[in-house]
């Protein structure tokens, strides 16, 4: 058993959480749905955190968040990030080291670093976010990672993404990305959610489409 699988194992005991429904390599993470714990994150060493200061946090909808990050010249170049790629942060939250990943929702192309935090129940991290955090205040956050998505191309092509909810974070940033560098890429986004008013970025989808007319198509239930 490797060493960063054994802390894994190690700091899920710590906390109590009996139900590990996923570990992955490199930055492993650990989901669990105990009462109280919406996931952990275990950092291999090597990888560093960066103290940033909250540029802006808006609400997209009552119980989401979107985090901007100041990014100091000196960061920039290790924070480069790709359409797909997450944020890990860290914050002491009631005396608790407290990490959790999100999902980039800007691009490069607009030289911004944001994430979406949606509030779930008896979400730690999530709850923090969305009732506590204020612009000057500080997050620890992690260079970004992960590899969902896909690269940029010179050939012509239409992307379609089906997605509910929250899960329209990632794909925002390949919405933005796709259709800024590939002048004759197309994209069909299909969007669910429950009511009109839990729908996350509904008004930037809106200009996306008015900006790309004829090349961004939006189908929102």
């Amino acid at each position: 058993m490797s060493k960063l699988k054994a802390d894994v194992i190690r700091y899920s005991k710590k906390l109590n959480i009996t139900n590990l429904s996923a570990l992955r390599s490199g930055n492993i993470s650990v989901r669990a749905k105990e009462k109280g714990v919406d996931g952990f994150y275990i950092t291999p060493s090597g990888m560093k955190y960066s103290t940033l200061k909250i540029k802006d946090i808006t609400k997209q909808t009552p119980d989401c968040s979107v985090i901007t990050f100041e990014m100091p010249a000196s960061l920039t170049q290790a924070f480069y990030y790709t359409q797909g790629q997450h944020l890990t942060l860290k914050a002491i939250i009631d005396g608790q080291d407290t990490r959790r990943s999100y999902s980039i929702c800007s691009s490069m192309v607009d030289n911004q670093w944001q994430v979406a935090v949606k509030k779930i129940p008896g979400g730690v991290f999530s709850s923090y976010v969305n009732d506590v955090l204020q612009p000057g205040d500080t997050l620890e956050v992690m260079p970004p990672s992960g590899k969902f998505g896909v690269p940029i191309s010179t050939q012509e092509k239409t992307y379609i993404a089906f997605v509910a909810g929250s899960g329209i974070t990632p794909v925002l940033s390949m919405i933005k990305t796709h259709l800024a560098k590939e002048p004759k890429a197309r994209f069909k986004l299909f969007y669910l959610n429950r009511t009109v008013k839990s729908i996350i970025f509904k008004e930037q989808i809106e200009q996306l489409r008015n900006q790309y007319f004829g090349r961004l198509e939006i189908f929102i239930s």
